[in-house]
Order: C-alpha cells, then structure tokens, then sequence
C-alpha cells in the first residue's frame, strides 16, 4: 500500500509542480499580451520580460513548496524520498522540454535558478510537511 501511495504522491507533486505552473504562466501571458498566443515564440516573449521573470521565479517557488507539501502528505511515509523522487522527476522533464523546445524559451540565467530554487523548493516542502506531522504527532502523544 505505501508503494502506491508513493507513486500517488510522486504523481499529484508533478502535477502541481509542472500543470498548475503551467496553467499560471499561460493565463498570465495572454492576458498580459491582450490576445491568444499563437507560438511558442510569443509566449517567449512576453514571458520573459524582467517583471514577469521576477513573478515567474515568485510563483513557481511558492507553487513548488505547495507541491512539495502536497506531495509528502500524500506520501504518509518517507515524505522526504517521494518529494525527492518528484523533484528529481520535474527536474528531467524540464530539462528534456527545454531542450526538446516544448517550452517557451526562458535565458539559461533564469532557467538554472528557477529549476534549482523550485526544487530546492519542493523538497523545503516536504521538510515543513514532516516538521508539521512531528509536532502534531507529539502534542497527540502528551494529551
């Protein structure tokens, strides 16, 4: 059962991590560019102005240690090694989508900071998420 579990968790991480951030980024870009975005290269570029770069590395960290969260809820057991198992999974995905140009493109300055903070991210996630089942664990044991 925890197996199942597991890859439950790992699933739901991803996507929160990878749709919901997604979703966010494609919502924001049309309504910011007036019209529907026909390319990968229009959404690029209004993607990646020096606001929405900032917005972009604010959401997907806060998005990612939802994620990261969520992940390790689900998880019940080893929540920091399914987080890991699903950051290490998002990471390749956004690595091979990048290079396979899947993704609108984003300057490899911001890419590796997004990619290491959302992960970094993700696991911080699943540290709170422990933390938090320690401490209601031991109030639960004292009453």
């Amino acid at each position: 059962m925890n197996l199942v579990r597991g890859f439950v968790a790992v699933t739901v991480g991803l996507a929160i991590t990878l749709v919901f951030v997604q979703l966010l980024e494609s919502t924001l870009a049309t309504a910011l560019a007036g019209h529907p975005l026909r390319s990968l290269d229009e959404y690029a570029v209004v993607l990646n102005t020096p606001p929405l770069l900032v917005v972009r590395f604010l959401f997907t960290t806060l998005v990612s240690l939802l994620g990261g969260y969520a992940c390790a809820k689900i998880a019940a057991h080893d929540e920091v090694r399914y987080t890991a198992i699903a950051a290490i999974f998002r990471a390749i995905l956004l690595i091979w989508a990048a290079v396979a140009g899947q993704l609108p493109a984003t300057p490899i300055w911001m890419f590796v900071p997004l990619l290491l903070v959302s992960t970094l991210a993700m696991l911080g996630g699943a540290v709170v998420r422990t933390a938090a089942a320690s401490i209601r664990a031991k109030e639960e044991g004292h009453t």
